[in-house]
């Protein structure tokens, strides 16, 4: 029992999750609940003959045969996104997007750790930081306060699934020599950096990573492998992926949390200087954001949301496109694709008197090439690209090179940028992007993958 008893590192407000475990045990009624996740939720490199299957599903199974509800069953939503690589920073860009598409949520679990270390610089923060756990818990903190505020209808319970922790440091600190500190190999907990912010917000959680680095780590010299809980009993790689015992515990940690809250809580009246404020006010002040960047990143405060990771742009939001395709390059990985040299795209947005555009796209560590981006009033823009990043850019012509060499990882990253309407009058815009050859380069071919573009208000301008 204590293994279990490490599992829920914040019990948090409650009285969200109260509300439908008395619907699921007093009214029998079904429930939805959204899974929000990457690669762990898709349960990556399971396999088998389908019947090693991720937590969640164990867990909505077990919810049926225990809590029976008069209709369909108690459902899970699958979240609409690629199958991995899903960081703090993904999920915002993905989180309108679903909060929309469903209609009706219960519950929401939110499960990024294993993911978060790779999560890359904060290019949509006003004071702008290289520091990773900054930048998780940036991200992480707009995600709750859109989540906390969100009705679908009612408020739903948001809990964090804390599901693994990345092992490629630790593995590292153990296999040679090197000065790194264990300090620095807890850079690969991410766990470590959301939970100030949930603590901030008492945001339940429930975590694999309190029970098992404990027992991985009881015998420091069989950590990776050698005992019953060591990392290889957990995992399937290096990274991070769960074997199916790793998923069918996490479900198990996930049921005993409910079974608690069900045998012992949720008939206990809560005082009121215990209610969950969100449900009825506004929320407290922001804990790293500022007032300005809170209003940015609201969930409708988007003029422009185009999101080709969910699906191709409507055709009516292309204004011009010369060698630019939408597919998947990688599982279900889609994005809007060049891989030539001139190839020109033009998408129509709504640019206001103060605005700034966020553009999302592929960035890893080989074959990736420069793209030139602008913003006008005319679709057709293939005249004005530039051949290679030798060339100056014309007027408020921006670069973005999406290769980072050192980093052999593959992930979303992201540029920020104000813009200004191109004349007095504001409205309908295009922002245009073209792929140009590297630096002292002649190769004609290369690549460059899109995955989002999302204009919204800038709070800072004037």
């Amino acid at each position: 029992m204590t293994m279990m008893r490490r599992s829920r590192p914040i019990v948090g407000n409650t009285q969200r999750l109260h509300a439908m475990l008395r619907r699921i045990v007093l009214q029998r009624e079904c429930i939805k609940v959204l899974i929000m996740g990457g690669s762990v939720t898709h349960g990556f490199n399971l396999g088998g003959d389908g019947t090693q299957r991720p937590y969640h599903v164990h867990f909505i199974k077990w919810l049926n045969v225990k809590y029976p509800c008069e209709g369909s069953g108690h459902e899970m939503l699958g979240m609409k996104a690629p199958t991995g690589g899903i960081t703090s920073k993904v999920l915002l860009s993905l989180l309108t997007h679903n909060l929309e598409f469903y209609n009706l949520i219960d519950m929401i679990f939110v499960e990024v750790a294993p993911n978060d270390p790779f999560i890359g610089e904060n290019t949509e923060r006003h004071d702008k930081t290289k520091k990773t756990t900054d930048v998780i818990q940036w991200y992480t903190e707009v995600i709750v306060r859109n989540l906390l505020r969100a009705r679908t209808p009612s408020p739903p319970a948001v809990m964090y699934v804390e599901s693994a922790w990345n092992g490629y440091k630790w593995l590292q600190a153990m296999e040679k020599p090197t000065p790194m500190t264990v300090a620095q190999s807890f850079d690969g907990i991410a766990q470590l950096a959301h939970q100030q912010v949930l603590f901030y917000y008492q945001i339940p959680t429930v975590s694999a990573v309190d029970v098992l680095w404990p027992l991985a780590m009881h015998n420091r010299s069989a950590y990776w492998r050698g005992h019953e809980y060591s990392w290889m009993w957990n995992n399937l790689d290096r990274c991070c992926h769960p074997t199916h015992e790793g998923h069918m515990l996490l479900a198990l940690l996930l049921a005993y949390n409910m079974e608690e809250e069900i045998r012992r809580w949720i008939h206990e009246p809560l005082r009121a200087i215990e209610e969950d404020v969100t449900m009825t006010r506004a929320l407290e002040p922001p804990w790293l954001l500022t007032a300005k960047e809170d209003a940015e990143m609201g969930l409708r405060a988007a003029f422009s949301d185009m999101n080709f990771m969910l699906g191709a742009p409507e055709p009516s939001a292309i204004g011009h496109n010369e060698g630019w395709s939408w597919y998947a390059d990688s599982k279900n990985k889609t994005g809007l694709i060049a891989t030539r040299v001139g190839a020109h795209l033009s998408l129509k947005i709504n640019v206001p008197a103060a605005a700034k555009v966020v553009i999302g796209f592929l960035q890893s560590y080989n074959t990736l090439t420069p793209a030139a981006w602008w913003v006008d009033e005319v679709a057709e823009g293939s005249t004005q690209c530039p051949q290679s990043a030798d060339e100056p850019t014309r007027g408020r012509q921006y670069t973005i090179d999406p290769l980072k060499v050192n980093e052999k990882v593959s992930v979303y990253n992201s540029v920020s940028q104000p813009i200004q309407p191109t004349s007095a009058k504001d409205g309908i815009h295009y922002i245009h992007f073209c792929l140009i050859r590297r630096q002292k380069s002649d190769e004609i071919n290369g690549k460059f993958k899109l995955m989002t573009v999302k204009v919204s208000a800038d709070l800072t301008a004037g």
